[in-house]
């Protein structure tokens, strides 16, 4: 294998180590399992047990085994890429969970509910509480000595109480004037000052700015992110089918908790070619300028010299 090739595989392994538990499905050469629902919110009490369960499903042509764990569920960065190891007061809940099935078999293409009990204790104090429900596969040889494990996880927001306090403001707030290609993108920054999660929407209304039509309206379908208590997330969204050249009238709109913020701005959307000839007149323009300042300013020198 030549270092290129070295490189393209270790970028696709990190990739599909950091992401698996991001998407309800996972699949390697052939090993499929899916969990529903992908994230839960519920209300707890404290010395009150609950019950419910998750879905799993084999999506093979042959039977698989199954095993249930937990892990904390946590946000490593402000871009909420997951952790999944960190242990802290916010994710306790893993230590109250028991399975009623946590390991068996399934057909093919068949489903099972999988039963779990949270068991909350007397003295643990108001707040969120938070973990990531996982199934998979143990390890299995297939074609030889090849191990295979396929993982999915199901994401649990839990609230303790009912003294929750939901606190949070707004970092920033981007609409950047000009932008080099397709999407328009905008950007906020929310901070969690509270001890239990809330949930930020954010939606785009953009209008073509010589006409004032409306090409885009995401409040129908608002992009919405959940903030984890003690954290900020950075939120990104955007218009995917965003033409290559035009000038356009964005409003972003963020809201949660009982707080709304507007920011309005007009962009620019260029390509990148038209962009670089753009800079290149400019830095020429300029060129031109200096050059001929510096001209004018020798040649007044030399006519001060030549009048002494």
């Amino acid at each position: 294998m030549n270092r290129s090739h070295f490189l393209l595989t270790a970028i696709i392994s990190a990739f599909i180590t950091t992401f698996f538990l991001a998407t309800p499905t996972f699949a390697l050469d052939g090993i499929t399992l899916q969990i529903s629902p992908t994230s839960h919110k519920i209300a707890l009490d404290p010395g009150n047990e609950y019950t419910d369960s998750v879905s799993i499903q084999n999506l093979n042509d042959q039977p698989i085994k199954y095993k249930m764990s937990l892990r904390p569920y946590q946000a490593s960065d402000i871009f909420y890429n997951p952790d999944f190891t960190t242990e802290n007061n916010y994710t306790q809940i893993t230590k109250w969970i028991t399975f009623a099935e946590p390991s068996g078999e399934l057909t093919p293409h068949a489903s099972k509910d999988i039963k779990y009990t949270i068991k909350v204790p007397a003295d643990i104090p108001d707040g969120g509480q938070y973990a990531t429900i996982i199934a998979e596969t143990p390890a299995q040889t297939q074609s030889g000595s090849i191990e295979i494990i396929s993982s999915v996880g199901s994401i649990l927001y839990a609230h303790i109480g009912s003294n929750t306090r939901e606190e949070g403001s707004l970092v920033s707030q981007n609409i950047w004037p000009f932008q080099i290609g397709s999407p328009i993108t905008t950007e906020n920054t929310v901070k969690n000052t509270g001890n239990v999660d809330f949930d930020v929407t954010t939606t785009l209304k953009i209008s073509k700015l010589l006409t004032g039509n409306t090409v885009y309206d995401d409040s129908e379908d608002p992009l919405v992110q959940t903030v984890l208590p003690d954290s900020t997330r950075f939120i990104r969204s955007s218009w995917y089918d965003t033409p290559k050249l035009g000038i356009f009238a964005v409003t972003q709109t963020t809201s949660f908790l009982d707080q709304t913020y507007d920011l309005s701005g007009i962009v620019i959307v260029c390509p990148l070619w038209l962009t670089l000839v753009i800079a290149t007149i400019i830095a020429l323009v300029i060129f031109l300028l200096i050059f001929n300042l510096i001209r004018h300013l020798k040649n007044r020198a030399r006519r001060r010299k030549s009048l002494n």
